[in-house]
């Protein structure tokens, strides 16, 4: 198999077509079904390596609540139960499909379940196809990198579907977890066009509700928000648990050293047309003038050394936690305007800005960014932004382990990322304190290779 099949295979549409193809009943009826896709997640080294897609058609969701175990539960109406697959426990009977097909999913605090008996009464329906996240990780919206993992999850989720991802919902449930029991009370958070709906999870940045409110947004203005009452049922033509980072999303293999897309990735690069084209930013916005943006991270220094709410991670500026003493000096650039000077003097006539993300919104990093020829800055969640460089664009990453890494490291992810979607890398050691005129020749070096 050629690499670029492997790529595709793997980590491509193709893959995505293996997890449509998956798609089996774990029971089906005349009133609705509940369908599994349940494919490996090639080259996987996370807690679980199975992408998974549960597909509930016709289903009721209620919130059990108070009570001593309060439980957001799903249930759909079955007649026909078929063998059970091995990742899908079952208690009781199986085979007769009288309510007793259970699956009870600590990590993600919903429990589903089959029922002969149909639906329950329903408060009220909703038509649309919604994506239930339950208990989301606190990485979910909280830092760029893994917030793109989740993006990539939600857009192959939808083309698995063969769905528009702008013409559904996407609906947070958050149960109060601890220890892996639900405490209660429920709370929702809606996305699914216009001013997002209810509290957002803990630590959610606003750049990041920015950026999925955006790929929600544009065929589903308008719809009323979802209420889920204790006691009371809302009912779904599809109710969808989506692909999750280390559960299907491709963008996880960035971390592995051995890359099978070197060539460049299409899903990759259609992941990024879709995020630039929800903020119309499609098109390429340099002029003649060459610009050189270096990301200086100084805007996520609070003034204990921490990150600052506007985004130290969410906002762009990657997992660093500013300038205090030990860990907190880790990956903020040191004296970027002489690092600056010197990118200057090795470039003459190059356009040399240093800016802060942290403080941006996500359209305004989108729009700097498009407008780049070089993207330069210490390794962290911000250099995410290389899927979007215009067409020839490079980055350049200040790093303390050059790529690639043995086995499955963050210091492979840039590289990779960079190579997904066909932008030149080049990596210089020292992610505080580089050498500046290093730094000025791998970027002379990078805007020479622009056509």
């Amino acid at each position: 198999m050629s690499s670029a099949a492997t790529c595709d295979a793997q980590v491509g549409h193709s893959y995505i077509g293996s997890i449509r193809a998956a798609r089996q009943p774990l029971c089906s009826g005349d009133s609705g079904g509940i369908f599994l896709s349940s494919v490996p997640d090639h080259g996987c080294r996370c807690s679980s390596c199975r992408a998974k897609l549960t597909t509930l058609e016709r289903a009721s969701l209620r919130w059990d609540y108070p009570s001593p175990t309060p439980t957001l539960r799903a249930t759909v109406a079955c007649t026909r139960v078929p063998p059970r697959p091995n990742d899908w426990p079952c208690t009781g009977d199986c085979a007769d499909g009288l309510g007793v097909l259970t699956r009870s999913d600590r990590g993600f605090g919903l429990a589903l379940q089959a029922s002969a008996y149909g639906n329950e009464a329903c408060e009220s329906r909703v038509r649309e196809t919604t994506l239930l996240v339950v208990n989301a990780r606190h990485e979910y919206l909280d830092n760029v990198y893994h917030s793109f993992e989740e993006v990539f999850a939600l857009l192959e989720t939808a083309e698995a579907l063969g769905e528009d991802l702008s013409a559904m919902r996407l609906v947070f449930a958050n149960t109060n977890k601890r220890k892996r029991v639900s405490r209660g009370p429920l709370t929702l958070f809606q996305l699914h066009g216009g001013a997002p709906v209810g509290a957002p999870p803990a630590g959610a940045r606003r750049q990041m509700v920015e950026l999925f409110a955006a790929l929600l947004g544009r065929e589903s203005r308008g719809l009323a928000p979802i209420s889920l009452d204790a006691g009371a049922a809302v009912c779904f033509d599809r109710l969808v648990l989506p692909l999750r980072a280390c559960q299907g999303s491709v963008f996880s293999r960035t971390w592995e050293r051995h890359d099978v897309c070197a060539a460049g990735n299409a899903l990759a690069s259609d992941v990024a047309r879709a995020v630039l084209g929800a903020f119309g930013e499609a098109a390429d916005r340099r002029n003649s003038t060459r610009r050189v943006t270096i990301i200086t991270r100084d805007d996520t220094v609070g003034p204990r050394g921490r990150g600052k709410g506007g985004g130290g991670k969410g906002g762009g500026g990657g997992k660093g936690r500013g300038r205090g003493r030990g860990r907190g000096q880790k990956r903020v650039l040191e004296q970027p305007a002489r690092l600056a000077a010197r990118i200057a003097l090795a470039a003459p006539g190059a356009d040399v800005r240093t800016v802060g993300f942290a403080s941006l919104s996500f359209a305004e990093q989108l729009r700097e960014v498009r407008r780049t020829d070089v993207l330069v800055g210490s390794h962290g969640a911000g250099l995410t932004h290389a899927l979007f460089l215009p067409p020839g664009a490079a980055l350049v990453e200040l790093t303390n382990n050059k790529p690639p890494v043995g086995g499955r490291s963050v210091n492979n992810i840039y590289a990779t990322a960079a190579a997904w979607t066909s932008h030149p890398y080049k990596a210089v050691l020292g992610a505080e304190r580089p050498d500046p005129d290093e730094v000025g020749r791998a970027v002379a070096r990078m805007l020479s290779l622009r056509p």
